[in-house]
């Protein structure tokens, strides 16, 4: 098969996804999805059946490709997520705190972080709210789901720490040697892996246990989640784990299972 640009590509994966989800798909779907004609969809949906050999069958009497009983998928994961990107009126999302992240202060921050120099920032803190100006050196930016992060090394306090995008109120170019000690490969807590270990909360009844253990798809009442030893609390609060709920509250449905062995990673 001759090499498809990132246009024909996109559309495969759409047909694919459609499919698996659909378990139908016709030229009409890419045409309204991505303005072609229909000549160009069916090539698509040709080019797909020749590259997922066996994946669809065409019926004549419904127009329409039927995914077959040997489906496999090829270009896409499988995940729902990628049905509901094709069409956003198919679901709700909850609506998340949105916190300011001007471009004055997010394009110096990539330019320094792809120029590997350093940036003069002012940054607010709750033990500083008024500000304090610091030179970073960044490597990567983070998102935690909520918040915007730069992870750098910091020349105030000799380390690497995150620094909320939200709380920059000033980053410019810094002439500031760089030095050695900034570079990413010395960050020894990002380029650390570590095993998080969640449990279904043990205050919970033995039927309430199970079904968060079914619901996370546990294996021996264990969830393990791998992450990096800097970003461990911005994980937990993703899965809404508070360390420091040592007891198992009740409201809490996971709580951690090896503390000991992740204290060292916690604020």
């Amino acid at each position: 098969m001759s090499e498809i640009t990132w246009y024909q590509q996109a559309r495969l994966r759409a047909i694919e996804t459609l499919s698996f989800w659909q378990g139908k798909i016709n030229t009409r779907d890419i045409m309204e999805i991505f303005g072609v004609s229909r000549v160009i969809a069916q090539g698509d949906i040709h080019r797909y059946m020749e590259q997922a050999s066996g994946n669809l069958i065409y019926h004549r009497s419904e127009k329409a490709y039927f995914v077959t009983s040997q489906f496999k998928n090829q270009v896409t994961s499988g995940g729902i997520d990628e049905w509901v990107a094709l069409d956003p009126s198919l679901s709700e999302y909850v609506e998340k705190p949105q916190f300011s992240i001007r471009l004055e202060v997010a394009r110096p921050l990539i330019q320094a972080i792809n120029k590997r120099t350093g940036i003069l920032i002012k940054y607010l803190s709750m033990k500083d709210p008024e500000g304090s100006e610091r030179v970073l050196f960044p490597h990567i930016m983070v998102y935690t789901g909520f918040r915007w992060h730069v992870r750098a090394w910091c020349s105030t306090r000799n380390e690497f720490r995150d620094f909320n995008l939200a709380r920059i109120l000033l980053a410019v170019p810094s002439d500031s040697v760089t030095p050695p000690e900034s570079s990413a490969t010395k960050d020894v807590h990002w380029n650390q892996k570590i095993d998080i270990q969640l449990m279904a909360n043990p205050v919970m009844n033995s039927a309430e246990r199970s079904l968060i253990e079914s619901e996370f798809n546990m294996v021996n009442k264990r969830l393990t989640v791998t992450s990096r030893a800097a970003l461990v609390m911005y994980t937990l609060q993703a899965y809404q784990v508070d360390p420091a709920n040592i007891d198992g509250n009740f409201k809490q449905r996971l709580v951690l299972a090896n503390l000991d062995d992740i204290a060292h990673f916690l604020w």
